[in-house]
């Protein structure tokens, strides 16, 4: 296997994108707001998990229909 420029792996990208499976290219808004929505909430848990001002909701218990003992 051969080493491939940053340049060749951007065009086998854009390639792929342009195909059926790839769809399409997101818009320039799009991909500035998601990673600073994700940032975000990372920052927020940075912040508060420390300080103990953070709470989780407990998981939902996930019902078999097998009865109590299995």
């Amino acid at each position: 296997m051969q080493d491939l420029t940053t340049r060749q792996y951007q065009q086998i990208v854009d390639e792929w994108v342009k195909t059926p499976i790839g769809v399409r290219y997101y818009a320039e808004l799009t991909n500035t707001a998601l990673p600073m929505a994700r940032g975000g909430g990372v920052a927020r848990l940075m912040v508060r998990l420390p300080r103990r001002e953070q709470s989780f909701k407990r998981p939902e218990r996930v019902e078999t229909g097998r009865g109590r003992h299995g």
